[in-house]
């Protein structure tokens, strides 16, 4: 940079411009020129199908065709109690699917980042965020968020609470929620086990007791299938003295 800042220095004469016009005419052009080289050097690859993700509304996430097959998913879920409403943004196949794992298992953060910011414009979910109070992500048991180094589920809700800040929304309280014991995976559980198995795992922390009484809650989860998990969840928050909780989810799995 000191080199750079030399050279317009020495040209400044020569145009008859001075450092920092020069500077404010090169600098856009060479950041330019940079993020050119960087793409053609070290391409965006597709995260559903391999290819490049150079083109379309999802790159650098997914090409244009994994994005134009992407399995949104319009309807309101069937939720169960206590849950009062439930929306997902999409079907837990293809391209959802795999930037999900990606997000979950491998740490992809921007994945969560763009679908929390795209769970936020879903029709669905902005009616399910309209009048609450607070977003709460669903927690990990803290063995297990040590082990991936996140919550997958909290960095959805911190895109979705930012998008919706500025349309005027309300705050995401992360920790609101505590996993007081851990729970083994639900997958290939029916729904019965899946209700046993995470029935009072979850508890609200003290410190934000006083912060859930009287609220309309949303909680926030990556894939929604039988809804048991995010039922527990609810049940802690209800019996912590919220008003209602709605499930916003960013994949609702059949």
């Amino acid at each position: 940079m000191r080199n750079l800042h030399g050279f317009i220095e020495k040209i400044g004469p020569a145009t008859g411009l001075h450092g920092a016009a020069i500077a404010s005419e090169l600098l856009p052009r060479l950041r330019a020129a940079a993020g050119d080289l960087a793409a053609v050097l070290f391409p965006a690859i597709c995260h559903g199908c391999g290819g490049l993700a150079i083109e379309g509304e999802w790159r650098p996430l997914l090409c244009h065709v994994c994005g134009d097959e992407f399995p949104f998913h319009a309807a309101d879920l069937e939720v169960p109690w206590p849950l009062a409403a439930g929306h997902a943004l999409a079907r837990f196949e293809g391209p959802a699917r795999r930037l999900l794992i990606e997000l979950k298992f491998n740490g992809l953060l921007r994945a969560g980042r763009v679908l929390g910011e795209r769970m936020s414009r879903a029709g669905g979910a902005a009616a399910l965020l309209a009048d609450a109070d607070l977003i709460v992500p669903v927690p990990l048991h803290w063995r297990r968020r040590w082990r991936r180094g996140h919550n997958q589920a909290a960095v959805l809700a911190r895109a979705l609470g930012r998008a919706r800040r500025a349309a005027g929304g309300r705050a995401v309280v992360v920790a609101a929620l505590r996993r007081s014991r851990a729970t083994r995976p639900q997958v290939g559980s029916d729904r019965n086990d899946r209700m046993r198995n995470v029935a009072g795992a979850f508890r609200v922390r003290g410190a934000h007791a006083e912060l859930i009484a009287g609220k309309a809650i949303v909680l926030v989860d990556d894939v929604v299938t039988t809804g048991a998990t995010a039922a527990a969840a609810a049940r802690a928050l209800l019996d912590a003295g919220a008003r209602e909780v709605r499930l916003c989810a960013a994949a609702w799995a059949p």
